[in-house]
């Protein structure tokens, strides 16, 4: 099985694929890329891929604006599915491992389903073996859309430019126009019903986060729209004219003097005590003064949650930085690591080829001084006149000997070359597999030793079997000499 490999940690996709094999019984050739871009110039290059498996946080963000980080993701995913098609038209099974804050509730993950991505991982379920068994028999349609808890009617199976934010000028806008209508209930209601007809579930809830606290207030009091969307269960706060309201009773009374306004009459008096009526002016001062403080401790509770919110936000934010930080530092320390070996590798290749320069430097000079010696030997045979012709009978098979035995120590020479080359190209393929052929190279290493152990062998076998022939000539031209 191929698979490409989109990771921050080399680690991760080392013991990803020694768990598949140990579990599956099945061989894995892999690359590792780091960035989103790279995974979709190797679609372009290589369409032979089995599988794609990529990590969320391989491109770390420090946006707190998490529509536009999951606009971001879901526009990568789109490009990356675009690609990920083998040569014969079949798509290639993305396994994504979503990061900490995703649930199966996302919506995004309906997104993503319309893409075809069936193979997201979430919460607990990003561990190893989950990677291996979606490696193994990827999810199907129907598995996918049980896991990620959507409907067929909430999918969208197109990437909409405009669904996953709100500009900054329409924010500002609005921002604008609540800061004109100010603290008025009515406009301040209806301007957000206004909002929640021309705007997502998802749009108006990022539209509420950046509304003026006071507005927060006005509309958890009044709007039955806001509280449903921000999940406000239980019953609905009084407003401040429903905490101020007295009972109150009107009623018109004959009397000859003839009254201009209603006479109010408590609706229980008592004979023992007479109860102060209040004034128009005075109900409305109260009345606003109880807003105001109602008011007040809405802002000071709201501005509470927020300032708890954004601590918590820049937490999350700090951890996610030490977390990039430290898998930035983990994966240049593996890179300085690796070009640490190969840099050693290569040292230890130049020493072994000088070495091997020297040997057959030494061999080549031993050869001279042998011809030579054969050469001085050949002179003193024909300085024998009488016997011209034995001699030459002599020197000519002399010489096809010497002749077989070049062409033999040659052929020697040539097999030891070509097994130098195999055994140098043995070792660049096991350094690309590292660790987990390290056995194997030794065992090589064992066979081409022995192998060596054989040619000498064999080398001094046929120095000696030519000795002996050269003393054997040697012997038969001292019989000569002395029959003569």
């Amino acid at each position: 099985m191929k698979v490409l490999f989109a990771v921050s940690n080399e680690r991760d996709a080392e013991a990803i694929t020694k768990v598949y094999q140990k579990e599956y019984k099945e061989i894995i050739s892999s690359k590792i890329v780091y960035y989103y871009n790279a995974i979709i110039k190797e679609l372009q290059k290589d369409k032979t891929y089995d599988r794609i498996v990529i990590s969320e946080d391989i491109e770390m963000s420090v946006n707190d604006n998490y529509q536009a980080v999951d606009k971001m993701l879901f526009d990568k995913m789109d490009s990356i599915s675009d690609e990920a098609v083998r040569a014969d038209g079949e798509d290639i099974p993305i396994i994504l491992l979503s990061n900490d804050r995703r649930t199966k509730n996302d919506p995004l993950l309906s997104k993503l389903f319309g893409l075809g991505l069936y193979n997201v991982l979430i919460g607990q379920d990003r561990s190893i073996q989950k990677v291996c068994q979606l490696m193994y028999r990827p999810r199907t349609k129907k598995e996918a859309k049980s896991y990620y808890h959507v409907e067929s009617e909430n999918v969208n199976y197109t990437a909409n430019e405009n669904d996953d934010g709100v500009s900054d000028s329409e924010i500002q806008n609005i921002l604008n126009h609540y800061k004109k209508i100010g603290n008025n209930v009515s406009k301040v209601c209806q301007s957000f019903d206004s909002i929640v007809s021309q705007y997502s579930k998802e749009q108006v809830k990022m539209i509420i986060d950046i509304l003026p606290i006071d507005t927060k207030v006005i509309l958890e009091e009044n709007s039955d729209e806001y509280r449903k969307i921000m999940g406000i269960t239980g019953k609905k706060a009084r407003n401040t004219s429903e905490l101020r309201k007295e009972k109150y009773v009107e009623k018109e009374v004959n009397s000859k003097t003839k009254l201009n306004k209603p006479v109010i009459i408590p609706a229980v008096a008592k004979s023992s005590k007479v109860v102060k009526v209040p004034n128009k002016a005075e109900l409305e001062l109260e009345k606003k003064r109880a807003e105001k403080e109602l008011l007040a401790k809405k802002k000071a509770e709201m501005e509470k949650i927020e300032k708890e919110k954004i601590a918590k936000r820049k937490e999350k934010e700090r951890l996610l930085k030490e977390k990039a930080e430290k898998e930035k530092i983990a994966r240049e320390k593996a890179k300085a690591e690796a070009e640490r070996k190969e840099r050693e590798e290569l040292e230890r290749q130049k020493a072994e080829l000088k070495a091997e320069k020297e040997r057959l430097a030494r061999e080549k000079a031993k050869a001279e001084a042998k011809k030579k010696e054969e050469e001085r030997i050949a002179r003193e045979k024909a300085e024998l006149e009488a016997k011209k012709k034995e001699e030459e009978r002599i020197a000519l098979e002399k010489a096809e000997a010497e002749r077989k035995a070049r062409e033999e120590l040659e052929r020697q020479k040539a097999e030891l070359e070509a097994e130098r080359a195999k055994l140098a190209k043995e070792k660049a393929r096991i350094e690309a597999e590292k660790k987990e052929k390290l056995a194997r190279e030794k065992a090589k290493a064992e066979a081409e030793k022995k192998e060596k152990e054989r040619i000498a062998a064999e080398k001094a076998e046929a120095e000696k079997k030519a000795r002996e022939e050269l003393a054997r000539q040697k012997a038969e031209l001292e019989a000569e000499k002395e029959k003569f």
